[in-house]
């Protein structure tokens, strides 16, 4: 990611992420996951009712998910 958006990386936080994935990992701690934040300006703010959010970051998203199979797959 940081090949992707030099300088716009705010670094790591330690969050239980979703409610129940948070809780799988702790079921099953072999497998390995993680959450990342798009930064999409998420208003009024995640699960109320009239949230929005800026669609162009979707095109970032893919992006990045795009960069870490290439990394994966070699």
């Amino acid at each position: 990611m940081r090949n992707l958006w030099r300088g716009g990386l705010n670094g790591a936080k330690s969050t239980p992420g979703s409610e129940d994935f948070f809780h799988y990992l702790r079921l099953r701690p072999a497998v390995k996951g993680g959450f990342w934040g798009l930064g999409c300006n998420l208003l009024p703010g995640l699960h109320h009712p009239e949230m929005h959010f800026d669609r162009t970051a979707l095109a970032d998203g893919v992006r990045v998910f795009k960069s870490c199979v290439r990394q994966l797959l070699g």
